[in-house]
């Protein structure tokens, strides 16, 4: 694959600029998902050409042993051959340079054809995980700003200590209220008792 993706750097989110990051989201998406669908196409073309490519290979070698399997059966003798049969006439072509080539050029279509095929399948690929990984970017984005409402990464409006012992004043009074509540329960239960 001679192009490089760096799609990661695009899906680097901010914090700080998250107004920046949904407003430019779906331009991004747009890029890598049409990088994707021209990768799909570029790879559909590929393969529409190979198996063009592969067929004509297989039309040449058909010629090629039809020519021969004609010349065989009508000029025999001047191959030394006694006799012609099909699997003489068969054997015989399997052998001459012009089937041979015709072989070889089908092979090395099919070689050079899966390759490049290969290459496309393996950037349709990676181009998938990106547009895929925009998707995933979107659902974070939204996480990010839920965040930033609540206030996850507000300072304190007071300090820790400040709210520590504010909290502890209350359990304090809290705690001082029960008892009290408690004791004027049962001053008033053994008042009720003693008349």
């Amino acid at each position: 694959m001679s192009e490089e993706y760096n799609y990661k750097e695009d899906l680097a989110i901010d914090r700080f600029f998250l107004d920046e990051i949904c407003d430019t989201h779906s331009e991004l998406y747009a890029k890598w998902a049409e990088l994707h669908a021209n990768a799909v196409k570029e790879r559909n073309d590929t393969k529409t050409k190979f198996e063009k490519d592969k067929a004509e290979a297989k039309d040449e070698i058909n010629k090629v042993k039809s020519k021969l399997n004609l010349d065989v059966r009508k000029n025999y003798k001047k191959y030394d051959l006694e006799k012609i049969t099909d699997s003489i006439a068969e054997s015989w072509i399997n052998v001459q340079e012009d089937y041979l080539a015709a072989l070889d050029k089908l092979r090395n279509t099919i070689a050079d054809g899966q390759k490049e095929l290969d290459e496309h399948e393996h950037r349709v690929d990676i181009l998938k995980v990106a547009r895929d990984s925009f998707d995933h970017r979107k659902s974070m984005i939204g996480h990010e700003v839920s965040l930033y409402v609540a206030g996850y990464w507000a300072k304190p409006s007071q300090p820790r200590e400040y709210v520590i012992e504010r909290g502890n004043k209350a359990s304090e009074k809290a705690g001082e209220a029960a008892a009290k509540s408690t004791f004027e329960r049962r001053r008033r239960k053994l008042s009720e008792n003693s008349d």
